[in-house]
């Protein structure tokens, strides 16, 4: 059904996660992590210390296939 639409050459190309180079690079740049007493991320600091609250992504129920692309 989707075959029209899929390309052979990006179905070939997987996507990989690096977390430790993506803490890194905010380390980097002066960004720090800041949790609660329950260990859950409460807000990030950015290098002038100033709070910004953290952003989460959630996809609906079943569309989470074309979603990660």
């Amino acid at each position: 059904m989707e075959a029209p639409y899929c390309n052979a050459e990006d179905v070939q190309n997987t996507v990989s996660y690096n977390i430790e180079k993506a803490k890194a690079i905010m380390k980097e740049s002066g960004y720090t992590s800041v949790f609660d007493a329950e260990g859950k991320l409460d807000h990030v600091k950015n290098a002038k210390g100033e709070k910004f609250p953290p952003c989460y992504v959630k996809s609906p129920a079943g569309w989470s296939d074309w979603e990660s692309m």
